[in-house]
């Protein structure tokens, strides 16, 4: 049986087994992700997309833009049938419908697709339920293909994967991450903040490897940036090394694990016969400073274009405006009961406004004389195309449309959690969910330590009604069944978390 991986950039994969083609992750076109900011490094403007429109099976392993180019895959006959991960939030199955492909599997975890011939797909999710990343496994007698892409995978998951024996293991090399580069550190600190960062990135791609150990180890990424803010984070200075730091740290680190690596480029095929493989990568540049500035130039009008498209888009942002979705966005008084900052939302061409978290009722305030323990700036532009649901504080932290100055000792987790994952309910109730403010409370008979703020709106429970194990919500009447897990009864399908129960002493 002849198998071929032919590698698309980035994270886009053209994989065929035998007879079997998927397509992964194809990022073709030539707009750049998150608002003109991260491109394929290298670049991959020589391949065509109608090359890949043949293919009988698309796999989409995440909704960031740099997975799901949503202008690539608008390309493709609606009549392929596309595969993705049958995740908590339902962003990317929006994305990929809206396409108008006629046959879209969801996949569960571990669940096979068989996809005739003897050959099948397994997708895996992210271990970190709120991460939308997954895993593919496409196999054929006894070859097997494993596409990790950047999908954080724990040790069980990853020993799981080691028994099938992947042949071929393809997994991005470096974060995907807006911390430290959105931050105005001094260079000490972004310094320090970065040597932390890469050495944990680093020791995760590592880990994923040695666990796996497939005979073969191809990176992919990280992105380029070709915005005048991100355009020297191409040279040090951020999270994202290349292939060539990556085979000089393996190299030093773990020289057996560097001697299974193998560099492909965009275009470059490895070929796999009767379970023997052939790799085939041509390095398109000797001087990368060089290389990145003739690439720049060449993506200059297209991406002019899409960032004046945007900006078309954006409106004029009013005080009041601003307030209300403040007020909105930080609703949910289980992340924000305990921040205790001062908070401003700076347009460097606009209105201020601070949030004060450090009193009930939180206060929304058009002049404050007191320094911020978090400065959020942002062009007004950005900050219209927010409200207007255009964009997410996500796509600008990713997208290096926002500079947020801190106190250096008052990092907020939960407060950015807000920007981060506030625009996906699904994601957000995910994530109130990892380390949630508790509360014990009791009814005649028992003593219940659950969370402290309701799964609906994040209303203080501590006011909730008791009765037989039943807890019911006074803000809008959810109940839930303390005694059964936390089972919601009423109002939704949300369970509320109960760590402890025991009888009343």
């Amino acid at each position: 049986m002849r198998s071929t991986i032919t590698f698309l950039g980035h994270a886009g994969l053209d994989l065929r087994l035998g007879a079997t083609r998927v397509v992964c992750d194809p990022w073709l076109s030539a707009r750049g992700a998150y608002l003109g900011s991260w491109y394929p490094f290298p670049d991959n403007g020589h391949l065509a997309a109608k090359d890949l429109h043949d293919t009988p099976t698309l796999f989409i392993s995440s909704p960031r833009p740099d997975h799901c180019d949503l202008e690539t895959l608008g390309g493709f006959p609606k009549t392929v049938r596309v595969v993705i991960p049958a995740f908590p939030s339902r962003v990317l199955a929006d994305q990929i419908a809206q396409l108008g492909f006629t046959e879209v599997v969801e996949l569960p975890d571990w669940q096979p697709l068989e996809l005739g011939g003897g050959a099948r797909l397994t997708v895996v999710s992210a271990s970190t339920r709120h991460i939308l990343a997954a895993a593919l496994v496409l196999e054929l007698d006894g070859e097997v293909i494993l596409n990790q892409n950047d999908c954080p995978l724990d040790a069980a998951t990853l020993a799981r994967l080691a028994a099938i024996k992947p042949s071929v293991h393809f997994v991005q090399s470096s974060g995907a991450s807006y911390f430290p580069s959105a931050y105005d550190f001094s260079p000490d600190q972004m310094k320090a903040h970065v040597g932390e960062e890469v050495a944990e990135i680093f020791r995760r791609f590592v880990g994923a490897a040695v666990e796996v150990g497939a005979r073969y180890l191809i990176p992919g990424g990280p992105p380029c940036f070709l915005d005048d803010r991100g355009f020297e984070l191409n040279f040090g200075g951020s999270i994202f090394f290349d292939t060539d730091e990556l085979q000089a740290k393996t190299a030093i680190a773990e020289p057996a694990l560097a001697e299974r690596l193998r560099i492909l480029y965009p275009g470059d095929a490895a070929v796999g016969e009767d379970g023997a493989w052939q790799f085939d990568g041509h390095r398109p540049y000797t001087d990368k400073r060089q290389y990145l500035e003739a690439y720049r130039r060449a993506r200059a009008p297209a991406r002019e274009n899409q960032l004046a498209e945007l900006r078309a888009q954006a409106g004029p942002v009013e005080v009041k405006e601003l307030r209300s979705y403040l007020r909105d966005l930080f609703q949910f008084e289980d992340m924000t009961w305990n921040l205790g900052l001062m908070v401003q939302i700076h347009l460097s061409d606009g209105p201020s406004m601070w949030v004060d978290f450090r009193k009930k009722p939180f206060r929304y305030l058009t002049e404050c004389e007191e320094p911020a323990s978090y400065v959020l700036t942002l062009e007004s532009a950005w900050m219209s195309l927010v409200l207007q649901q255009k964009a997410s504080w996500h796509d600008l932290l990713m997208g290096q449309k926002v500079m947020i100055h801190r106190d250096p000792d008052r990092a907020s987790p939960r407060l950015m959690s807000h920007f981060d994952y506030r625009h996906d309910e699904a994601l957000f109730d995910l994530v109130r969910r990892v380390d949630p403010a508790l509360i014990t409370i009791q009814d005649e008979q028992m003593e219940y330590v659950c969370q402290r703020f309701c799964p609906h709106r994040g209303r203080d429970l501590e006011y909730a009604v008791i009765e037989r194990g039943v807890l019911t919500c006074t803000a809008h009447g959810w109940r839930f069944d303390l005694r059964k897990g936390g089972k919601c009864l009423w109002g939704g399908d949300a369970p509320l978390l109960v760590k402890e129960i025991r009888p009343l002493k």
